[in-house]
């Protein structure tokens, strides 16, 4: 799927690109004397938060990408159809 390819371009480029700005952070920066002994959490937790944003955005590009020039998500044939419906109180 071609929205895949692109997608995946995009991906790798954020994800190398935040790989180097969180790698220059700990080293260019006292991370220790602001946050204690809690600046690696602080860091850990930075490239965490930063990871599943840019797997959030990859995937919400494919499927823009294939909602606008008409590429399918075929689902495979074990996936499981799953509902979602409102249950009101009575």
């Amino acid at each position: 799927m071609e929205g895949c390819n692109k997608s995946s371009y995009i991906y790798i480029h954020l994800f190398i690109l935040g790989k180097a700005a969180i790698g220059y952070f700990p080293g260019h920066f006292n991370v220790t004397s602001i946050y204690g002994a809690a600046g690696c959490l602080v860091v850990l937790l930075l490239w965490i938060y930063y990871s599943s944003v840019t797997i959030y955005f990859g995937t919400t590009f494919i499927k823009v990408y294939a909602y606008l020039y008409g590429g399918k998500i075929i689902p495979k044939s074990y996936a499981v159809f799953v509902e979602t419906n409102e249950i009101s109180p009575h």
